[in-house]
């Protein structure tokens, strides 16, 4: 190794040892003072440069100013010299620790590839600096690219071609009546084929072959003439397959399909095959046409990719691209054979529910269960897919008649009846089925899937765990949902909300006993609309959580303001949606509503009013509602009488009140049944300790009989319909 260290280096250097660990690197090395001189190079350095006739740098070596060639070529534009030279000097300056880069170097013998490192010397202001050849590397990952480039190029040739094979077959196929005349006349095109042609007589006798079945199969003609085309089968086909073969010619004529046939030497291989019926001039079978094409090379390339590429990773169903494929496929089936297709579109019945509150392991392994019970319901030639979340699309091929998707719809609903258990849980779940029909609904894919969703979309208004055909009106409602979710998005964003209030008084005496915030929406085209209309809307699209915080938010605000005019509002009651109660930390958002609004909870009674279907869903109901008593909030049960709780559930849970359901004030006075239910909630409250509260008293005799009969308080239009905040606040200033 060739030296040139100022005096006061050399003794830190460790010059012999140095020059030992250096010279015996492959790498070609050389240390640069902090202005880029080299003071030093190994002895790779002095021999790539004397065998490979490299520049200036290399040939003078000590002495020579490592930076000026690189600044010269990066000044004449080469983006790589102007990297390098800003990677050595951030590591002479210290800006950096190391600098790596690869780049080409174009010595007058060879082009190479090279690797730089740069790094600073610890002993002295300067930097080492080592170049690897990897040239070698360099060259075999272009040699790997360009095979995988010629790989990739063989296969999609290969496919183009197999799909070029399968558009003529398929056009042989629909001229099958001109076979026989086309053969005679070109037994050209007969020897030239690509394709393997056997013509088999009325016997079941192969009489004549082409030059290309030698070379797919390896039978020579004389091997095959005379015997049956079943001489091509591979063993994996049973006798019934061959005998639904020729069953399928004798009634349409034709047949066509993948097969695995064998080669002489017993290699099996995917083949795809069509046969073809040709008549007499008296229409008995003359002779039959099988043609058949080697497909190995695309089914190896469908193998390698259809996992990933058409399978949905959770359930291995056909995903939604493989699925769209097979639908194309069968429409076009369907057509050319005058036959109908089916298509039914499943969704599982509050799976949301299930799946956010127990987890979303859970929910795949139900998911996954579920896929194995549909997989079992279906023929052969169906198809099942999941096509995201819990939605699933069937596809029922050959359907002679609409009740057979009915039929088969209640196949499903009874095989998805027995509980699933999963995880030490015993899971009950069903499912809303919508079908359409082709061509009767739709004669493109995408509308039929869109019929079959519109469909479904009416099972679940039926009740859910049914099923329902499309009728034209869904479509229309589907677009109203769509405009509807719409509308309400932009309702939250322009501020179309707003809050009226229903006053509640006391039975007995009618004292304000509270009031209960609604929500009304003041559409600009068409007036105002009431949440009946738009909150199923809002929970299917998970708007609801948004509206029902603006609800909270707005009607704390409200109160706020009343307060601060000195009126006092002794209880406030919301509305909450099951997903509300469920999903969304209702909690944490009233505390912080109460905070911005800064009311405090002891000043005035909060009371969340929620439906009896809560009580149903979640055995975390409990521990939720307790949750919201701990800040202060007291609990309503809503509609109470429409469901189907018991006195058990009642009697865990964390109630203050039950409002009693208008459809039993309606018949009050014509119907025992209906006193009656009214008389024995009024009396069960009392035994709970719970207020009992009526609503949609209209009449006098309704609320006669409520107060006699001990109920706490009652809201209704005989008393008042609901008011905006200006006119609750009169009411307020009344019963100050």
């Amino acid at each position: 190794m060739t030296y040139e260290l100022p005096a006061s280096v050399a003794p830190v250097f460790g010059e012999d040892f140095n020059r030992s660990v250096l010279d015996a690197l492959t790498a070609h090395i050389a240390v640069i003072d902090r202005n880029g001189r080299i003071i030093a190079v190994n002895q790779a350095w002095q021999n790539f440069a004397a065998s490979n006739g490299g520049g200036a740098i290399w040939q003078k070596g000590v002495g020579a100013d490592y930076l000026a060639p690189c600044r010269d070529a990066a000044a004449a534009g080469d983006p790589s010299a102007g990297e390098a030279v800003a990677g050595i000097e951030a590591v002479l300056t210290g800006t950096s620790r190391e600098f790596i880069y690869e780049y080409p170097c174009h010595s007058p013998l060879h082009q190479r590839w090279f690797l730089m490192k740069v790094a600073p010397v610890r002993a002295f202001p300067g930097a080492v600096i080592a170049h690897e050849d990897i040239t070698a590397r360099r060259v075999a990952e272009q040699a790997l690219a360009r095979t995988h480039q010629g790989l990739d190029d063989q296969i999609k040739s290969r496919t183009a071609e197999l799909e070029a094979v399968n558009t003529e077959l398929r056009g042989e196929i629909a001229k099958r009546a001109q076979i026989e005349a086309q053969l005679r006349q070109a037994a050209a095109a007969f020897e030239g084929a690509n394709e393997a042609i056997v013509i088999v007589n009325a016997g079941r006798e192969i009489v004549a072959v082409n030059a290309a079945l030698t070379r797919i199969s390896g039978y020579a003609p004389e091997e095959v003439l005379g015997r049956n085309p079943q001489l091509f089968y591979a063993p994996l086909h049973s006798e019934q397959f061959h005998d639904v073969i020729w069953e399928t010619l004798a009634h349409s004529g034709e047949w066509q399909g993948e097969v695995w046939h064998k080669r002489r030497n017993g290699e099996t291989y995917a083949a795809w095959q069509s046969f073809s019926t040709i008549s007499d001039e008296h229409g008995r079978v003359a002779t039959y046409v099988c043609v058949f094409a080697d497909i190995s090379d695309i089914k190896n390339a469908e193998a390698r990719l259809a996992d990933l590429a058409h399978h949905d990773q959770l359930t291995g169903l056909a995903n939604r691209l493989l699925f769209n494929a097979r639908l194309e496929q069968a429409l076009e089936r369907a057509e050319r054979q005058g036959k109908k297709v089916a298509l039914l579109f499943l969704d599982l019945d509050r799976f949301k529910i299930l799946n956010d509150t127990l987890g979303h392991g859970i929910g795949d392994k139900l998911l996954q269960a579920v896929a194995q019970r549909l997989k079992g319901c279906l023929r052969r030639e169906d198809t099942v897919a999941r096509l995201g979340g819990d939605e699933f699309t069937i596809l029922l091929e050959n359907v002679t008649d609409t009740q057979d998707a009915a039929h088969f719809a209640r196949k499903l609903s009874q095989a998805l009846a027995p509980e699933i258990e999963v995880d030490g849980y015993r899971l009950c779940t069903s499912a809303s089925i919508g079908i359409s029909v082709y061509p009767d609904d739709a004669t493109q894919a995408e509308d039929l899937l869109r019929a079959a969703d519109a469909a479904m979309y009416s099972a679940k208004e039926q009740g859910r765990k049914t099923y329902r055909f499309y009728r034209t009106e869904l479509t229309e409602q589907a677009f109203e949902r769509l405009a509807m979710e719409q509308g309400l998005r932009r309702a939250l964003a322009n501020g179309q909300f707003r809050l009226v209030f229903q006053p509640q008084f006391t039975a007995a005496d009618g004292v304000l006993y509270g009031m209960e915030a609604l929500l009304r929406w003041d559409h600009p085209e068409r007036g105002v609309i009431n949440p009946e209309r738009f909150i199923g809307v809002a929970e299917e699209s998970g708007l609801i959580h948004e509206i029902g915080e603006w609800v909270l938010c707005q009607s704390c605000l409200q109160v706020r303001k009343w307060q601060d005019e000195g009126l006092v509002v002794p209880r406030l009651a919301i509305n909450v949606s099951a997903r509300e109660v469920l999903h969304d930390h209702l909690g944490e958002r009233i505390a912080r509503a109460l905070d911005h609004s800064r009311l405090d909870p002891s000043e005035l009674v909060i009371e969340l009013e929620i439906t009896e279907s809560v009580l149903q869903r979640s055995e975390g109901t409990v521990s939720v509602l307790k949750a919201l008593r701990e800040v202060g909030v007291h609990i309503a049960i809503d509609d109470f009488g429409t469901g189907y709780s018991s006195l058990a559930q009642l009697k865990q849970l964390p109630l203050d009140a039950l409002k009693i359901d208008r459809s039993f004030l309606r018949e009050l006075a014509t119907d025992p049944d209906s006193r009656a239910i009214v008389s024995a909630v009024l009396a069960m409250g009392r035994s709970l300790q719970l207020k009992v509260i009526a609503e949609g008293v209209e009449t006098r005799q309704q609320l006669d009989f409520l107060s006699q009969h001990g109920c706490d308080a009652v809201q209704g239009h005989l008393l008042s319909r609901p008011l905006s905040a200006e006119s609750m606040r009169v009411l307020l200033v009344k019963a100050r």
